[in-house]
């Protein structure tokens, strides 16, 4: 099954995968593995839990209502990225950079956020707890 990562303002095709029995996460896995930069990628709605982002750029990236659980996004670039109302539990995000981003009604639990820049970023109606 062919899966398309497209650019969110242009549509533009920024990474496409053909596996028998593809998924986003998949498909974002071979992406980042093959060095795409996923600037600007729309991964809306999209299970990416257990996806490794470690380094990756994912500045202006489109991942509201995307699930990020069991992720590593250490040291990744989401500067400008809406992350609204998505799920970041469990997650890594050592050193990562969310500088102005739209992190409103998202749901963390668990999350490492050591020495990650959140300035400028919308934290509104921010959930955070415990598991």
């Amino acid at each position: 099954m062919n899966i398309d990562i497209l650019n969110k303002t242009t549509n533009v095709v920024i990474f496409s995968h053909d596996v028998a029995d593809n998924t986003v996460a998949i498909t974002v896995r071979a992406a980042l593995a093959n060095l795409v930069k996923l600037s600007n990628a729309n991964l809306s709605d999209a299970n990416l839990c257990g996806v490794n982002f470690c380094n990756a750029d994912l500045s202006g990236a489109m991942l509201s209502g995307s699930d990020l659980s069991d992720s590593n996004l250490s040291g990744a670039d989401l500067s400008e990225a809406d992350l609204r109302n998505s799920t970041i539990c469990n997650a890594s995000v050592t050193a990562t950079t969310f500088r102005n981003a739209d992190l409103s009604g998202s749901t963390v639990a668990n999350t490492n956020w050591w020495d990650a820049d959140l300035s400028g970023a919308n934290c509104s109606n921010f959930k955070t707890f415990d598991m």
